[in-house]
């Protein structure tokens, strides 16, 4: 009915002599002019805090298969009984590094990052080989085919599925890739309810740590690490190994920790995991308090 009506308007313009009005494209999400990530310090790549406390970004030998998943609940620690639904493959610790690193790299393209392949692996602890390059690729199409539905308390439009990536492009005439986010992102990091993880602690961690890795963010997530049940945390992290092997893992990780000075001590004892945070280093202050 109103193509027909369009078609008659139409008509009746073109025998007065009246010029159409040209039509405007309505703006895309990822056009919005406005940064979606918060202000933080280049050495501080930020993520909400919902991403690093529970296993979206889980624990797993980087040689098995990833699994493939649909509306699979996500608890959250301190989300109030909050969860994420997630759809779409398995999701590791490399996934969140290129997810954090591409927001990261937002700054002067709100809702959009810009950056040469080969430099961004760099960048990430990569390197800039062809195994790396196309591992990248890779990484960008499993996060482009994801769907989130968060349901936690603090996020005004609950149940609104969105993609950890709007979109990603090669930029014509360049070698260059341009990926776009989602505008519904930008809630997640409302009223500092985000985690900066220094590349200074990242950078140091030894290859295929993705353990020490996960750990480096949900304490990073914390003001002062809490007392923590060894169950409750391989739950959170998404290890499937037994419980002994968890144990054994989880010591090592731990130790890594305090060896690229994120930790200061650590112990598991009675099924509980303790530990204390070491003093940040110089210049880590630049990111508000709340998220220290």
């Amino acid at each position: 009915m109103n193509d027909i009506l369009d078609a008659l308007v139409a008509e009746q313009q073109r025998e007065e002599g009246v010029q159409p009005r040209p039509s405007v494209p309505t703006p895309q999400l990822w056009q919005e002019s406005h940064l979606l990530v918060p202000a933080r310090p280049d050495n501080a790549p930020v993520i909400p805090n919902e991403f690093v406390r529970c296993a979206l970004f889980r624990v797993a030998d980087p040689a098995s298969l990833r699994r493939q998943f649909f509306r699979h609940r996500l608890m959250v620690q301190a989300a109030r009984n909050g969860y994420i639904e997630y759809t779409g493959e398995e999701l590791r610790q490399d996934d969140r590094r290129v997810f954090m690193y591409a927001l990261h790299l937002e700054g002067d393209t709100p809702g959009s990052a810009t950056f040469r392949p080969r430099r961004f692996c760099d960048e990430i602890g990569w390197g800039t080989s062809n195994a790396a390059y196309k591992k990248l690729i890779d990484t960008l199409t499993r996060l482009k085919a994801t769907s989130l539905q968060m349901f936690v308390p603090r996020i005004s439009r609950q149940g609104a599925a969105v993609s950890l990536i709007a979109k990603w492009e090669f930029v014509p005439g360049s070698k260059a890739i341009r990926v776009y986010f989602d505008r519904e992102i930008a809630e997640l990091f409302r009223d500092r309810q985000y985690t900066r993880i220094l590349k200074q602690y990242e950078d140091q961690l030894t290859r295929g740590s993705s353990l020490a890795s996960w750990m480096l963010g949900f304490y990073s997530s914390h003001r002062e690490p809490i007392d923590f049940p060894l169950d409750r945390l391989q739950s959170l992290c998404g290890d499937g190994t037994p419980r002994k092997e968890f144990r054994r893992k989880l010591d090592q990780a731990l130790a890594q920790l305090v060896k690229v000075g994120f930790l200061s001590t650590f112990m598991i004892c009675d099924g509980l995991v303790q530990c204390r945070r070491a003093v940040s280093p110089p210049g880590s202050r630049n990111c508000p308090a709340a998220i220290a």
